[in-house]
């Protein structure tokens, strides 16, 4: 589909967009700007919306949405700010594993809530007060402005990953986690400019192996509460 202005399905007073089934955007081509605010979207343990290569030329809101299921944005081209404050997911995608359940596990792996694997934002990825029991899967992801993590919960029972940003390039990363995540944190080979984060970010148990730092480069450090280098370092060795 080609749109040369703007997608409005965002609730506008008369009550939100609602599909019970896949939302279906693979390869669609937005000129402008696309809004799904406050929309529902019932496709519980599946592929929710498939948004895989989708080309926006403007912002895409999801602020409050509510899906059931995994939203995927694998590829998308999104040319100013993806804002997703407030988006509730449950439900993620299921799989089995490849080589058989780990001991005590579910044998079906959860998948991420939100997939945007190698997308790439012109601006700002905003997760503000996201809910996501599957985590965030933003690997390979490229957003020029900055990638802000706050007030969010990520994670759950099957999760592997509480947030995958393997390999992402950004100007700034912001991570304060409303509750320690429910899974693992991977910035492995991660390239951003600033780091901001906060003790929730590192207050998991056990700590070894839940947050992945090989090849994480940064320029600058900042934090919330002005923690100091002894503290840093307490982290660190943990």
């Amino acid at each position: 589909m080609e749109i040369g202005g703007d997608l409005e399905a965002r609730e506008s007073g008369r009550g939100p967009l609602e599909c019970d089934g896949q939302l279906r955007l693979v390869d669609a081509h937005v000129r402008g700007s696309a809004s799904l605010s406050g929309v529902r979207l019932t496709a519980p343990h599946r592929d929710a919306f498939n948004g895989d290569r989708l080309r926006i030329g403007g912002e895409l809101y999801l602020r409050r949405i509510r899906c059931a299921g995994t939203l995927r944005l694998q590829n998308a081209e999104i040319g100013a700010t993806l804002d997703c404050t407030d988006a509730v997911f449950s439900r993620p995608r299921f799989r089995p594993w490849p080589d058989g359940p780990p001991a005590a596990q579910n044998p079906l792996q959860v998948r991420p809530s939100l997939d945007a694997r190698a997308a790439s934002v012109g601006k700002d990825l905003l997760l503000l007060g996201v809910r996501a029991p599957g985590g965030i899967r933003i690997r390979r992801m490229d957003a020029r402005k900055s990638v802000q993590i706050v007030g969010a919960r990520l994670g759950g029972p099957g999760a592997r990953y509480a947030l995958n940003a393997y390999g992402i390039t950004t100007a700034e990363l912001v991570v304060e986690l409303a509750e320690t995540p429910r899974g693992v944190v991977r910035l492995e080979q991660a390239h951003v400019g600033a780091f901001r984060d906060s003790a929730t970010l590192w207050s998991g148990r056990p700590a070894i192996g839940s947050i992945l730092l090989d090849g994480f480069v940064y320029e600058t450090l900042n934090s919330t509460g002005g923690v100091d280098v002894h503290t840093r370092l307490r982290w660190i060795g943990r």
